[in-house]
Order: C-alpha cells, then structure tokens, then sequence
C-alpha cells in the first residue's frame, strides 16, 4: 500500500513539474495522471486477465484525484491575500 501511494505522489509531482509547477501545473497535475494511471490498471488487467479488482482500482484513483483537488482548492483559497476592503465606494 505504501507503494502506491508513493507511486501517486511521485506521479503527481511529475506531471505538476511537467506542466510548469506553481498552481497551475498543480491544478491540471490530476488531469495528466488519471488517463495514463487508468490505462495502465486496464492493461494490467488484460494481462493478468483478472477483471475483478478493476472497478475497485479505478474508483480508488478518481477518489484520490478528488482528494486531491479538493485539498488544492483547500490551500489555493487559504494561500490567497486578503484584499483590504474598503467601506464606501470611491466616486
């Protein structure tokens, strides 16, 4: 288990480097992972020719990259500057 999730982070820190780094590449990282993770669970699948894990794998990796973009959403907003406000609108 700890492979995998040393797999999924390495994996993501690729593609956020790959992709530019800063928030951007951070906030498209899952989106290059998931097809090349999913298509790889589906070979794996082919050919070991045992398709009763699959379901279970790939609705591990979308709750993962829901995780995953819920915490960056989490830390985008928290990371945001707080924009003084002003009382009355300037004329």
């Amino acid at each position: 288990m700890l492979a995998a999730v040393l797999a999924f982070v390495v994996a993501h820190i690729v593609a956020w480097l790959a992709l530019g780094g800063g928030w951007r590449g951070a906030g498209r990282a899952p989106l290059a992972v998931f097809v090349p993770a999913s298509a790889l669970m589906l070979l794996d699948a082919i050919f070991f020719e045992s398709y009763s894990h699959l379901g279970a794998q790939i609705i591990t990796l979308v709750s993962w990259e829901a995780l995953y973009f819920f915490l960056y959403v989490c830390l985008r907003i928290v990371s945001r500057p707080a924009e003084p406000r002003q009382a009355l609108p300037r004329r």
